[in-house]
């Protein structure tokens, strides 16, 4: 998943109404959705460059370590 497939999830959440957060609560804003959508895709992005900077023997250790 890209940076753009990362902020278009989280925003499709938000007009879902199913977007929280971090404390649990509704996020109300489009703002602060944007905001969220930004700050997970930046966290995502640096890890998929990580995996690709260091020799990954498999795709299930690329993926653990996208989960972590």
């Amino acid at each position: 998943m890209n940076k753009q497939e990362k902020i278009g999830k989280v925003m499709k959440e938000f007009k879902e109404g199913t977007l929280k957060t971090s404390a649990g609560k509704k996020v109300k804003s489009r703002k602060q959705a944007v905001a969220i959508a930004m700050s997970e895709s930046e966290g995502y992005a640096e890890k998929a460059d990580l995996i690709s900077q260091i020799n990954i023997d498999s795709l299930q250790e690329a993926e653990d370590i996208l989960k972590a």
